[in-house]
């Protein structure tokens, strides 16, 4: 991103060299560092503040699927973890995918508990901006829709809006590197 003048020049650059990944965390990356700065503090900052989000998030999704003794072990696990600490501290998109994860996981729970059409655009908008960060993001799509197929007895209604919503973000990623 160093030497861009404009997110249109990230997502170029992106996409056309070496990187080979969808460009979110790259744009963000860039306002980031327009404000922040572009020395180390400020490309290692942006990864180290989703990753003390993701110990917040582990938190409750462990209570949501759980207990507060899950949520507080598992994000005491997390800010512990060697490899979530490196992640946090590296100026590459690890971090952000973790959080992303996390949140949209978070709000694929809260469906389950009670629906409603705020719920569905945020986990649809978590999901779009997990596959607009990094490809595996279809990885945890895949898992979200069998986490549907398993759940899906519960609430049959739930469940087919889950799959347009999922369906749609995909429709979403495909329009916009349709595009490039």
């Amino acid at each position: 991103i160093q030497g861009a003048t404009s997110h249109e020049e990230v997502i170029q650059i992106t996409l056309e060299k070496e990187h080979h990944s969808p460009p979110l965390y790259f744009i963000l990356l860039y306002y980031w560092t327009y404000y922040v700065g572009m020395d180390e503090f400020g490309l290692r900052s942006f990864s180290a503040v989703f990753g003390v989000l993701s110990i917040l998030l582990i938190f409750i999704l462990g209570v949501k699927l759980f207990d507060e003794k899950v949520g507080l072990l598992s994000s005491a696990m997390m800010s512990l973890s060697m490899i979530s600490i490196f992640y946090s501290q590296e100026a590459r998109l690890y971090s952000f995918f973790i959080f992303l994860t996390l949140l949209s996981s978070i709000f694929l729970i809260k469906l389950f508990e009670k629906a409603n059409t705020i719920t569905y655009l945020l986990y649809m908008g978590t999901l779009i901006s997990l596959l607009c960060t990094v490809y595996l993001g279809f990885l945890v799509l895949f898992l979200h829709i069998l986490f549907v197929l398993i759940f899906r007895k519960r609430d049959k209604y739930i469940s087919k809006n889950l799959f347009a919503m999922q369906a749609m973000s995909i429709v979403f990623f495909l329009a916009f590197f349709a595009k490039e």
